[in-house]
């Protein structure tokens, strides 16, 4: 029976040292899970971070944007205000010319 109980216990003791053999490669791939997580928290930190970055020169973007519009808007205007003006001017010409005529053919009569 002591030859049992020793071959019962020898076997106990290989099982034993298989266990803490997978139980420490257990540990050490949790420990590279772990220093993963970390990473990749870091990384979703930095995402967030550029993303925020993105979101304000968008804004930004925006913003100058509808100032340029403005701007456009107001240059539209004056642009069309000068054009009715010189209009009106060359339709004063016109007329002052037609008037000239009138008084040459008249004086030539």
């Amino acid at each position: 029976m002591s030859k049992d109980n020793s071959e019962v216990l020898a076997k106990l003791d290989q099982l034993t040292t298989l266990f803490v053999n997978e139980f420490n490669g257990l540990k050490t791939d949790v420990s590279g899970l772990k220093a993963d997580v970390s990473t990749l928290k870091a990384d979703v930190s930095a995402l967030k971070t550029d993303v925020s970055t993105l979101k304000t020169d968008v804004s930004g973007l925006k913003a100058g944007q509808a100032r340029l519009e403005e701007e456009m808007r107001k240059v539209k205007e004056v642009v069309g205000v000068t054009r009715m003006q010189e209009i009106a001017r060359l339709d004063g010409r016109i007329d002052q010319l037609t008037l000239e005529v009138m008084q040459i053919r008249n004086a030539a009569e």
